[in-house]
């Protein structure tokens, strides 16, 4: 699944399909089934496709760059970014996640909040 032009460029098995244009709403049926969450992204800002992915059950295997890390928590599969490393990944998934709660978006939206004040006035 890719919002992007990227997968056009990839030599891919016949039985790889490519899904662009999923609408959001979607997105938690396709998390739900999957076998992983794979991005071989070097940078992400936030990575929410790790944390929805996650949050529905899905096993991630993404690189160990930038924010990844941080968003994708123990639980994720995090490798070199390497042919090599995604192969053996691929080769053996890892589990599902246990419930994945490291972010509740009314937590975020309140510490967002207490940031942007903050910025503003300077600390309350």
């Amino acid at each position: 699944v890719t919002g992007g032009t990227e997968a056009q460029k990839l030599a891919l098995p016949a039985r790889a399909h490519v899904l662009t244009g999923v609408p959001d709403h979607e997105l938690a049926c396709l998390y739900s089934a999957g076998r992983a969450l794979v991005t071989a992204s070097l940078y992400e800002g936030f990575g929410l496709p790790l944390a929805e992915a996650q949050a529905c059950g899905c096993p991630v295997i993404a690189c160990n760059r930038s924010a990844i890390p941080e968003t994708a928590g123990k639980e994720a599969l995090l490798l070199e970014p390497t042919e090599e490393a995604f192969r053996q990944a691929l080769e053996q998934p890892p589990s599902p996640p246990n419930a994945f709660q490291a972010y509740r978006w009314p937590d975020i939206a309140e510490q967002t909040a207490a940031l942007l004040l903050h910025c503003l006035h300077g600390p309350t």
